[in-house]
């Protein structure tokens, strides 16, 4: 019971992770194509992100409960859709907004004309902006199909429904697993900062220079042994 009820509960853990992500990007959108300010919004942050944390969790209740009414079942299949598939069409819209005004701006700075050749470069230039919700939606639609059409139509073998169970939360629950994998290092600029920024990142580019010193300084070391030795041999 209590394995039943926790693979209940991270559903609802990752639900919330999705759509406080989605609210990053659609606060992103805001500040890049609303020219929204940054920083008087870390109060207004909090509060919506325990909005929606409260929210996220009384909306997922009955699939935790387990209630078996009708009425409550079709609300259960409601708020699970919303939950999957608004944070991801937010996300993804939000992220095309951002994309929309830089290559705007770009055609304005440079005076091209071909508005849609600018367009798609600044998508290429900046596809992580869709890794994300392209990847969480991938591990989302196993886990959506099988709860919310398989399980409720096919009776299955109880050890073999909990373990598909099982498997599928997993792979719903990876995006949130390799968050650095997904969010952080497809983007250059996030990789500078987190190298030149975090304690973790600090110290790996310290490791990696003393590394290439080391491999520098045993180069030159061999390259001088290799010299001498055939000038001996001369």
């Amino acid at each position: 019971m209590s394995i039943t009820y926790l693979l209940k509960i991270i559903p609802m853990m990752v639900d919330t992770g999705f759509w406080l992500n989605s609210f990053i990007s659609f606060e992103r959108a805001l500040i890049e194509y609303f020219n929204f300010h940054l920083y008087a919004s870390r109060k207004r942050s909090l509060v919506s992100t325990f909005i929606l944390i409260i929210i996220a969790v009384l909306t997922n209740l009955p699939d935790v409960i387990g209630s078996s009414k009708p009425n409550i079942k079709k609300i259960s299949l409601i708020f699970g859709y919303i939950h999957r598939l608004v944070p991801w069409f937010l996300h993804v819209i939000s992220s095309l907004f951002v994309l929309t005004n830089i290559a705007r701006r770009k055609v304005y700075l440079s005076n091209q004309n071909n508005y849609w050749h600018v367009w798609f470069q600044q998508l290429s230039k900046h596809r992580y902006f869709f890794i994300p919700p392209i990847v969480c939606m991938s591990c989302h639609i196993p886990h959506i199909v099988y709860t919310k059409w398989v399980y409720n139509c096919i009776h299955f073998d109880y050890i073999a429904s909990l373990r598909t169970y099982i498997g599928l939360t997993f792979l719903f629950v990876i995006p949130f697993t390799f968050t650095f994998l997904i969010y952080v290092s497809p983007s250059n600029i996030y990789m500078s900062e987190f190298r030149n920024s975090s304690l973790i990142g600090r110290s790996c580019l310290n490791i990696k220079r003393r590394y290439d010193q080391k491999r520098k300084s045993s180069l030159s070391e061999t390259i001088i042994t290799t010299r001498s030795t055939s000038i001996v041999s001369f």
